[in-house]
């Protein structure tokens, strides 16, 4: 049975990660995981990415059911991309084909086996890149928000000024192996705290989110 995979854009550059966001006009490479069964599932996913903007390359992998893009990140990005391959009936490492997709292929050599866990998966993380990518959509002259102390034994305070959107803002907390570990809602103002104690000590990346766009984001090192 091949592998099961389980795992919101390109950040963190500033703290040792890869950095994708805000490509403009420049090739980003990526690798994600996507469940196929032969050669015609090769031509299918390839063609799908290959009738969207911006592609220079892409490879689906039979061998290890892994899809290599390379794209120009001002035109798409993996989002996109994995809503693409999704949508022609094989699953991909944030979106599983829909059932009506995959059902055309029941019966054909194409038929594979639906082994992805999608129970914890981390939209935003691609696990064979170990990096976060999202496309930038910030807030940034519309939202001023400070985080303070980035260092310390669990209490941490989140300042959100000059906030004008009415979605719901929240707060989300990752270990650097991209697990989801502390999620919280957030209103305007300087009354926002959180109490990450119960965690471990060590490093995690957190971000305060407007609905499901990164309006900021910090890296945090508990004590």
């Amino acid at each position: 049975m091949k592998s099961t995979f389980s795992v919101i854009t390109l950040f963190i550059s500033l703290f040792s990660a890869i950095t994708l966001i805000g490509q403009t006009r420049e090739s980003v490479k990526i690798i994600f995981p996507t469940t196929g069964n032969c050669a015609i599932c090769e031509i299918r996913i390839e063609d799908a990415v290959n009738t969207m903007a911006g592609i220079e390359f892409v490879n689906w992998n039979y061998l290890n059911d892994i899809t290599e893009v390379i794209y120009d990140g001002s035109k798409t990005d993996v989002f996109q991309i994995m809503h693409t391959i999704a949508n022609v009936g094989h699953d991909t490492e944030w979106y599983p084909a829909p059932d009506s997709a995959y059902n055309l292929l029941i019966g054909s050599c194409c038929e594979y086996e639906r082994v992805m866990d999608y129970t914890n998966v981390q939209e935003g993380y691609l696990s064979l890149m170990g990096i976060w990518v999202t496309t930038e959509e910030h807030l940034k002259d519309e939202a001023n928000i400070s985080i303070f102390p980035t260092i310390g034994n669990g209490l941490f305070n989140i300042n959100i000024d000059n906030y004008q959107h009415q979605t719901q803002i929240g707060v989300s907390v990752y270990s650097m192996a991209g697990q989801q570990v502390y999620t919280q809602n957030l209103k305007p103002g300087n009354e926002n705290q959180i109490d990450l104690s119960s965690l471990k000590s060590g490093q995690y990346f957190l971000f305060v989110l407007n609905g499901k766009t990164v309006i900021s984001k910090s890296k945090l090192i508990k004590l």
